[in-house]
């Protein structure tokens, strides 16, 4: 399928870009989402289930973003440490 190093590459380049567009639309989506989900666990007259699975989605996200920043924090405190270990004394 891919011919060449070179066409592989501007291939993966146009994923990528196509990729990063989609999350910047999402990224603009997200606050909208967050209170439509908040909404739907506190609303009256929303169904139980529903209220479970809006309160069930903002705790998963949550632990989600949790993870992800903490991951983040390692891999920054790591970068230093593999940076002086490639250094030639």
């Amino acid at each position: 399928m891919f011919k060449t190093l070179e066409f592989q590459e501007e291939y993966l380049a146009s994923r990528r870009q196509l990729i990063s567009q989609g999350f910047a639309r999402l990224q603009k989506a997200y606050g909208a989402a967050v209170s439509k989900i908040t909404k739907l666990m506190v609303e009256p007259g929303v169904p139980p289930a529903v209220q479970l699975r809006a309160a069930e989605s903002i705790l998963c996200h949550a632990e989600s973003a949790l993870q992800s920043e903490d991951l983040a924090m390692r891999v920054k405190r790591l970068e230093p440490q593999k940076k002086g270990k490639g250094k030639k004394v």
